[in-house]
């Protein structure tokens, strides 16, 4: 693992924040301009996945981990979710293919209802609110 700079770990932490932050605002937005459940979705995960990475780099001062997947990043940080934010984080780990992969959000669009997207993007904020509580 290269340490980073004092420097580089600062300017590579507010990267992963702030990108973080503006993807949470972007996935209500995007949900609540066009009730566009895929796109606002991947926007959840990515906020997830950003935050997450911006703790990573804080504890290691390092480069975080080439990886999308949520429950990865948790088991390098050595956090403990609840049962309930590790089930949580499970099913919006999901939502990262939606935007990337059209297959995928083919076979999550049956899913994709109104209530299932406001009930996991006020999950998804509650997990976000956990992760910076760190």
């Amino acid at each position: 693992m290269n340490q980073l700079s004092a420097d580089k770990q600062k300017e590579l932490s507010d990267y992963w924040r702030l990108g973080s932050i503006e993807d949470l605002e972007s996935a209500k937005v995007i949900f609540q301009t066009g009730k566009r459940a895929g796109p606002a979705l991947f926007y959840l995960h990515l906020s997830l996945e950003k935050a997450l990475k911006c703790f990573y780099v804080d504890k290691f001062g390092a480069h975080a981990p080439y990886t999308h997947n949520l429950i990865i990043l948790l088991e390098k940080l050595d956090w403990q979710p609840t049962d309930e934010q590790l089930q949580d984080l499970s099913i919006i780990n999901q939502f990262n293919t939606t935007g990337r992969y059209p297959q995928a959000k083919v076979e999550l669009r049956s899913k994709l209802t109104s209530e299932f997207t406001t009930l996991y993007l006020q999950k998804g904020e509650k997990l976000w609110n956990w992760i910076f509580s760190h």
